[in-house]
């Protein structure tokens, strides 16, 4: 039985959502994007990621 992953990397979020690396890193400097910081491991919470994209999606359409 595969459990769902609560938390991924900057690079496996970085693959999910075809952001690049750096940027996903300019959106953490500056907390634009949810993460969690354990000790010095940057996570970024599954759950908050998908409200965020899909707020920022939302957003992004009512300018247009």
């Amino acid at each position: 039985m595969k459990q769902e992953k609560l938390c991924m990397s900057a690079h496996e979020l970085s693959l999910q959502t075809g952001l690049s690396l750096s940027f996903i890193r300019k959106l953490t400097r500056e907390e634009k994007i949810p993460y969690l910081r354990v000790g010095r491991r940057v996570l970024y919470p599954v759950s908050s990621v998908e409200e965020w994209l899909s707020k920022n999606m939302d957003a992004e359409s009512d300018e247009q």
